[in-house]
């Protein structure tokens, strides 16, 4: 078990039950911005064309939006990649997880950014409804990955 691993649960924890927008939103910053990135590039990468990307919090009504990309190119060859870019963050968050820790003040600032990326991962509801905004190609790109898997695995 990773040394930093319960402190890491205790930032989830927080996290996810600290309902407190204004110093959630400042907590998941980082998370955020890696978040948008990773569907701005992803985007950028399969021709989804990103036009706008916003990395701050903002109030939308009576909720908050803590970041957005929007695209001008979104077809079914690139939704699903794009929508789920953020999936690429958890194998990054568990590398650092797993690597060596500091001590005192080093190991609590790591568990606090291991558990933004990990909480970061996650897709947003807005990211599976542009992921299978066409869903043939969703499906069958689970469908070959499996195939792939029983094959190589």
């Amino acid at each position: 078990m990773p040394p930093n691993l319960p402190l890491v649960l205790l930032f989830l924890f927080v996290l996810r039950f600290f309902n407190w927008w204004i110093v959630v939103s400042f907590i998941r910053l980082p998370g955020t911005v890696a978040h948008e990135l990773c569907h701005y590039f992803v985007g950028l990468l399969l021709n989804a064309r990103p036009t706008r990307i916003v990395l701050w919090p903002v109030r939308a009504g009576n909720r908050i939006v803590l970041g957005e990309v929007s695209f001008q190119n979104l077809t079914w060859y690139n939704a699903a990649l794009t929508g789920m870019a953020p999936l690429l963050l958890a194998p990054a968050a568990w590398s650092i997880i797993s690597g060596p820790t500091g001590s005192g003040y080093h190991e609590v600032v790591m568990a606090w950014f291991e558990a933004v990326l990990l909480v970061s991962a996650l897709p947003s509801a807005t990211d599976f409804r542009i992921a299978f905004r066409f869903t043939a190609p969703p499906l069958l790109l689970v469908g070959l990955c499996l195939f792939w898997l029983a094959r190589h695995g």
